[in-house]
């Protein structure tokens, strides 16, 4: 899916696509996105019931495996920053299909270029952008 804007820099971020790239595609277009605070759930594609934003995720760099106590270190870590530039406090969404479930937020408001670097900063492959009517995947090496 193309991104929703049309934003493009010379320059490379430094953070690779994996070996496995459509297989992590796959596995995020699988998955569900569960806000239980706003009684919503998001796919890649779908609706975003008018909300405008980014939902990101700070667990399991990069798709390599972390213990339970690095990914949380990681997900205070990212809650803090989006307190930062965000507007207001970011909500708990948890996103995975099946057995993989992992921890990320919802920043409303949040622009497309603040959430890509938060993203890279994160050591994250990907991201997810609501643009009040659908929710688009964002690779981190298309910013």
């Amino acid at each position: 899916m193309p991104s929703p804007w049309q934003r493009r820099t010379t320059r490379k971020r430094s953070v690779p696509l994996p070996a496995h790239t459509a297989e992590l595609i796959s596995a995020y277009q699988r998955s569900s996105y569960v806000c239980p605070s706003l009684r919503l759930n998001w796919r890649i594609g779908g609706s975003c019931h008018g909300r405008h934003g980014a939902i990101l995720g700070a667990w399991n760099p990069h798709s390599q495996r972390q213990g339970l106590w690095r990914n949380l270190r990681a997900d205070r870590q990212l809650e803090r920053r989006l307190r930062r530039v965000g507007r207001g406090a970011p909500v708990t969404v948890w996103g995975g299909c099946a057995s993989w479930w992992e921890q990320h937020y919802f920043a409303a408001g949040l622009d497309p270029r603040t959430a890509c670097w938060l993203a890279g900063a994160m050591r994250q492959n990907a991201w997810l952008w609501l643009d009040g009517r659908r929710v688009f995947l964002a690779c981190c090496a298309e910013c």
